[in-house]
């Protein structure tokens, strides 16, 4: 996990030195996105390590691109595609449709932290 972290920064900041719209602000907002898909990330990790139970009751990823019963590997590599992804789409939007874009999978992925957070699924990496 370190090591995606290590290189979703060195992506970030790659890309916004490319750009000459990026701002300062479209920086935060991005580190903003990332960081809840992280949340998310650790949630998914969390479901998978334990085998899908969640306080004694079992547990599906709603996800259909990954399936109901991912693996860890198949966890990891999803959300380092969509980290990435994110970044480059992030980048390559008009700047009127940046903020749109980072915000809304901000609230999104705020939406589907909480649903996970109150079915049970907490935070570690």
């Amino acid at each position: 996990m370190k090591t995606t972290i290590i290189i979703l920064t060195i992506l970030l900041y790659s890309f916004t030195a490319q750009a000459g719209d990026w701002t300062r602000k479209d920086t935060y907002f991005e580190a903003a996105a990332l960081a809840t898909i992280a949340l998310d990330y650790s949630q998914t990790k969390g479901m998978v390590s334990k085998g899908f139970m969640i306080d004694g009751r079992p547990y599906e990823e709603h996800n259909p691109i990954m399936g109901s019963r991912p693996s860890s590997q198949t966890v990891d590599l999803y959300f380092a595609s969509v980290a990435v992804a994110h970044v480059a789409v992030a980048y390559l939007l008009p700047q009127k449709w940046r903020r749109w874009f980072q915000a809304g999978t901000i609230v999104l992925e705020l939406g589907v932290v909480a649903g996970n957070y109150s079915a049970g699924l907490g935070f570690g990496f």
